[in-house]
C-alpha cells in the first residue's frame, strides 16, 4: 500500500491518468484498495511464479494451483470494479518462472472470462537464451506458439526480437511496452521502437516501477530521444509517434481505446493540463506544441490531472493524498523491510 500510494503520487504529478501494473505475488488486494481509494484508473494483476531457481525467493514462490485460484478470487473481486476505473489482468512474471501449466490455464483463465494477459518478454539476452535452451524457440515464438499473442496481450520490453517476430507482434496486434529508463540503467538493451512502429506494432510507453523515478514525462521524453541514438537518425520516432505511445498507446493496451487517449466527444474525462508557461518550457511563440511536451516537459509544468472528470491533482496539491504521510510511509516500511531477517543478509556488504 505504501508503495502503491508513492506510485499514484508521482504518477499523478507527471499527469499519469492509469496504469497497467503487475503487482505483487502476495497482497494484491492492497495495490486495487489503494488505486481505488485515490481514484485513479488501472489494468492490475497478481504476479504470478510457479517456477524458479535459487535466485527467486522462496517467499514469493507458489504452487501452480494456489497461484491460479488466489488470481481467480482478485478477478472475481477487482474486475471492473470502482465503476470500471479497476480491471484486473492474469500477469504470469515471464517464461523462466512460470511452468506451461500456468501459463497455458492462465491464458485459458483469461479468454473465458474477457479480461488481458501481461507478462514480460525478451527483456535481456540473458532471458532469451535461457528460454530457447528450454524450448528450442526465440522467446516471442514460442509465446506465440501457446497463445500468448492477440490483441488482449500485453508484453512488456520486447527488446531481443528479430524482424520475424516484430512481424508476429504485428500481425496478432499484440501490445509491447516501451520501458526506456528501467532498460537503460539494468542495461537490457534499446527495443526497435521505430522497426516496430513502421511495421504496424502497437507500442505503449512504460516505467517500469520505481527505477528511481515515476515522472511518466521524463520517460516520455527518454524514448523520444533514444530512438535517434539507436539508429544515428535525428528523424527517428517522432514527437508525435512518441507521444501517442504515452497516450492512445496506452488506452489500446488497457483495452478502452473507445473510452481513453484521446480528447474527443464521447470518451471519458480523463486528462492532464499542461502549462508551457515555465523557464524549461520558455520561448513557446513559433515553437511545435507536441515537440516541446516530448522533449521539455516535467512534472513542474503539470498544472492538474483529471480521472473521470474529478481533478486528483492541481496546483500543486493532491485531492486524495496526503503527500506528507504518504512519504512517511514508505520510509517506514523500507526501513522495516531492511531490518527482516529475510532482507538483512541481502545488504551485509
Amino acid at each position: 500500500a505504501a508503495a502503491a500510494r508513492l506510485a499514484a503520487a508521482e504518477g499523478l504529478r507527471s499527469g499519469v491518468t492509469a496504469f497497467i501494473d503487475m503487482g505483487t505475488a502476495h497482497c494484491q488486494d492492497a495495490i486495487f484498495e489503494t488505486m481505488r481509494d485515490v481514484g485513479m484508473r488501472g489494468l492490475f494483476g497478481k504476479c504470478m511464479l510457479d517456477l524458479g531457481g535459487t535466485d527467486v525467493p522462496a517467499a514469493l514462490m507458489e504452487d501452480t494451483e494456489t497461484c491460479l485460484r488466489e488470481s481467480e478470487r482478485l478477478m472475481n473481486r477487482w474486475h471492473m470494479s470502482a465503476g470500471g476505473r479497476l480491471r484486473y489482468a492474469f500477469a504470469p512474471r515471464f517464461v523462466p518462472s512460470c511452468t506451461e501449466t500456468l501459463l497455458t490455464r492462465t491464458r485459458d483463465m483469461a479468454r473465458a472470462n474477457g479480461v488481458r494477459l501481461h507478462t514480460h518478454a525478451s527483456e535481456n539476452k540473458g532471458e532469451c537464451a535461457y528460454v530457447e535452451s528450454l524450448v528450442h524457440m526465440r522467446n516471442l515464438r514460442y509465446l506465440h506458439s501457446i497463445g500468448y499473442t492477440g490483441e488482449d496481450v500485453i508484453l512488456a520490453h520486447c527488446i531481443w526480437i528479430d524482424d520475424d517476430e516484430i512481424r508476429i507482434l504485428a500481425d496478432t496486434g499484440t501490445h509491447a511496452v516501451h520501458c526506456p529508463s528501467s532498460n537503460m540503467k539494468l542495461a537490457s538493451g534499446i527495443a526497435r521502437i521505430d522497426e516496430m512502429l513502421a511495421a504496424g506494432c502497437r507500442v505503449a510507453l512504460g516505467l517500469d516501477g520505481a527505477h528511481n523515478h515515476m515522472d511518466a514525462l521524463v520517460e516520455l521524453r527518454q524514448a523520444g530521444i533514444l530512438q535517434k541514438v539507436r539508429t544515428n537518425r535525428p528523424t527517428a520516432l517522432s514527437p508525435l509517434q512518441a507521444l501517442e505511445m504515452a497516450t492512445l498507446g496506452g488506452a489500446r493496451a488497457l483495452g478502452q481505446e473507445d473510452e481513453l487517449g484521446s480528447l474527443e466527444p464521447g470518451k471519458k474525462a480523463d486528462l492532464a493540463v499542461i502549462t508551457p508557461d515555465r523557464l524549461n518550457m520558455a520561448p513557446r511563440i513559433g515553437r511545435d506544441p507536441v515537440a516541446q511536451v516530448v522533449y521539455q516537459a516535467t512534472h513542474e509544468n503539470v498544472e492538474a490531472t483529471m480521472v473521470d472528470g474529478v481533478f486528483l491533482y492541481r496546483d500543486g496539491k493532491y485531492a486524495t493524498l496526503d503527500l506528507g504521510e504518504c512519504l512517511r510511509d514508505a520510509e517506514s516500511a523500507c526501513a522495516r523491510i531492511l531490518r527482516s531477517p529475510d532482507v538483512a543478509p541481502l545488504f551485509a556488504h
